[in-house]
């Protein structure tokens, strides 16, 4: 028995996978929380409205595209002629049922635009958000964020913004979790009265993945812990705006707080409650961190001897902190990965700020405990860093013999694995004691460079000489480390050359052929060719 298999399968099939992209499954989200409301007994209909913007550039055209399941669905959709306008429409969906004549049960709204957008809607998004949204209807904002200004002429990150309007962030990770945690998203608008901001990255609105579509699968939690007054928390009218205000800090945010954990979406992804290392981190920093294990060769059944755990955020703020003290109890190092500014982390010590000494774990993200800097607050993290950051704090002593290899150049003769964890520590926290005459450099991936990082004085102290290295990446010749330790006996001297150029400097360009060390041409030195240059004999 054969199965047809079309195109529209994508916004027609009501259950089972679905190959999407991330765009796609942004359109179909409203379908199936129409599907869902119509399975209650609600009839609602839906409105969406923004101005595009990559990583958001083509959500419109997507949505014209799906124009005839869009409409069979009860959804309008009306581009606005600025970000503020679409939202001031969205904050009249949710007031139908102040006036007679209403045709629904209620409009859930979505809202799209890219970071600037939400710079230039602060205004309409206040606004919106403390007055609220209905009983049965919602709004879900699409924040487009673009981390590494690919096509913005500024990087940015909208959850200050967001933050300051009152609005709960949701970060998903993959296309699964757009339609995961969109439903969600629209019954935590519904249950608390706030808008929701829902984080967009390129790196997963973009990508494509075969997911499950049943609008039923999830299923939704009504918090037991929470008391909900018998005025409830939505629009009404008249109001007083004081009176809002009020609302949405003693009672919006705390409901918000308690749908989250009603439905447990702060999950323990890897490993036992009970290890020793924990790791906080979401979105798209889940799945480099996830990466930079793998790099390191760190599969579940190794994490878990060594004792990491990690912990996946859905909500960046506010922070359900529940179940998050809950996961770092017990922990003697937390790390917190998150890109940009630290939001997660500061939320966490805040949090733990107050426990029990023997309950607090050190607690480190962007700065180590003494003020170093541990993972960088520009541009996107890479799994290279992460796995820098996580082997600085573990330690390689402890890890198998296959982790400790891929932290080897070549055969492991010209980095032993002690030398490299203090070369790894000492590029984070200056400060480490180390043998005398040890020097580190820091070897800069197809730009044939290496920097001379730190150098130990007579008392074995390390003294940075550059700034920190933080922008290799995996994938050099041999996937070795790009942070090398080299032994320098006292007669080969200091190396005098900050940087080294193997177009300029006279004969290390040869020297490096010889030894069939030299890539790309000559332009490009491998990590070990480097190694060599560098502890070469000066003549």
């Amino acid at each position: 028995m054969s199965i047809a298999v079309t195109l529209d399968d994508k916004y027609v099939l009501e259950r089972g996978r679905v190959y999407l992209t991330g765009t796609q499954a942004l359109v179909r989200l409203p379908m199936m929380q129409r599907q869902r409301d119509l399975a209650a007994g609600l009839n609602t209909g839906g409105y969406i409205s923004g101005y595009r913007g990559s990583p958001l550039g083509g959500f419109d055209q997507a949505l014209w595209q799906a124009k005839r399941f869009i409409k069979k669905n009860h959804i309008e959709f009306q581009p606005g002629l600025n970000e503020d306008l679409a939202a001031t429409a969205l904050w009249g969906t949710q007031q139908i049922h102040l006036y007679p004549g209403a045709k629904y049960d209620g409009v859930f709204g979505m809202w799209y635009g890219k970071g600037p957008g939400v710079d230039r809607c602060g205004d309409a998004f206040k606004h919106a958000n403390y007055a609220g949204t209905s009983k049965h209807g919602g709004v879900v904002a699409l924040a487009g964020d673009d981390h590494m200004a690919k096509s913005s002429t500024l990087a940015h990150q909208s959850e200050p913004a967001l933050i300051a309007a009152g609005m709960p962030i949701l970060h998903p990770a993959s296309v699964q979790e757009y339609l995961d945690f969109g439903l969600h998203a629209f019954a935590l608008s519904r249950y608390s009265g706030l808008w929701v901001a829902f984080k967009v990255l390129s790196e997963t609105v973009d990508s494509s993945a075969s997911v499950y579509v049943d609008p039923h699968r999830i299923e939704i939690h009504t918090p037991t812990d929470f008391y909900m007054p018998p005025e409830g928390v939505h629009i009404r009218w008249p109001d007083e705006w004081l009176g809002q205000e009020r609302r949405v800090v003693t009672l919006k945010h705390p409901a918000a707080l308690a749908y989250w954990r009603a439905n447990k979406l702060d999950r323990l992804m890897l490993g036992r409650p009970d290890a020793r290392f924990g790791i906080v981190t979401v979105g798209k920093s889940y799945l480099d961190v996830r990466q930079a294990l793998d790099e390191l060769g760190l599969d579940e059944a190794e994490a878990e001897r060594l004792g990491l755990a990690i912990y996946k955020v859905g909500l960046v703020w506010p922070l359900e902190t529940q179940g998050a003290i809950a996961f770092c109890e017990g922990k003697r190092d937390v790390l917190v990965v998150e890109e940009k500014r630290p939001i997660i982390e500061q939320q966490l010590k805040d949090a733990l700020f107050n426990s029990p000494a023997d309950k607090r774990p050190v607690v480190v993200g962007k700065t180590d405990e003494r003020g170093q800097t541990l993972l960088k607050t520009d541009g996107e993290l890479t799994p290279f860093e992460i796995a820098n950051a996580i082997v600085s704090r573990l330690g390689l002593d402890g890890m198998s013999e296959r982790t400790r290899q891929r932290f080897r150049v070549g055969d492991g003769a010209i980095a032993p694995a002690d030398i490299l964890v203090a070369g790894l520590q000492a590029l984070r926290r200056a400060g480490i004691v180390a043998a005398e005459n040890h020097a580190f450099i820091g070897v800069a991936p197809r730009c044939g460079a290496a920097f001379k990082m730190l150098q130990a004085d007579r008392n074995g102290e390390i003294r940075p000489k550059r700034q920190p290295f933080a922008r290799a990446r995996f994938g050099d010749e041999h996937a070795a480390a790009h942070v090398l330790s080299a032994r320098l006996e006292k007669r080969v001297g200091r190396i005098e050359q900050r940087q080294f150029d193997p177009m300029r400097a006279g004969g290390l360009k040869e020297r490096a052929q010889a030894r069939g060390l030299s890539g790309r041409g000559g332009r490009h030195f491998s990590a070990q060719a480097l190694f060599c240059l560098a502890s070469s004999r000066r003549t």
